[in-house]
């Protein structure tokens, strides 16, 4: 049985990054994501090209990160830009100071050539 792929944001109030680190120890397998200084419960497929690629890779061939010795994250990544409360209202990807970094169309492509 392979391991699980965790997701977690540092200051997630519904999934305290503490149980994440928790989940990590008690199976040993899995991999976790530690996305640092990050805010929202859903932060997986989101624009964030370090968490997506990891995603898309664990869907498309099981891949999991490397594990890390220790009680940390296996790879830790920055969070995405705090959207800009002064911009036009359903803007989506204009509201990001960055330009969005993962395009839904190349992990539909991953995970099509998976499933092949």
């Amino acid at each position: 049985m392979s391991g699980a792929l965790l997701i977690n944001q540092e200051f997630d109030a519904a999934t305290p990054y503490s149980g994440a680190l928790e989940v990590r120890r008690r199976f040993p397998e899995s991999a976790l994501i530690g996305v640092r200084s990050g805010v929202t419960h859903s932060g997986s497929l989101s624009g964030n090209a370090c968490v997506d690629d990891r995603i898309a890779a664990y869907l498309a061939d099981g891949e999991l990160p490397e594990r890390k010795r220790g009680d940390r994250a296996d790879v830790v990544c920055a969070p995405l830009p705090a959207p800009d409360p002064g911009s036009e209202p359903n803007s989506g990807a204009k509201r990001r100071s960055e330009p969005r970094t993962t395009q839904p169309t190349v992990l539909r492509t991953a995970l099509r050539s998976a499933r092949r």
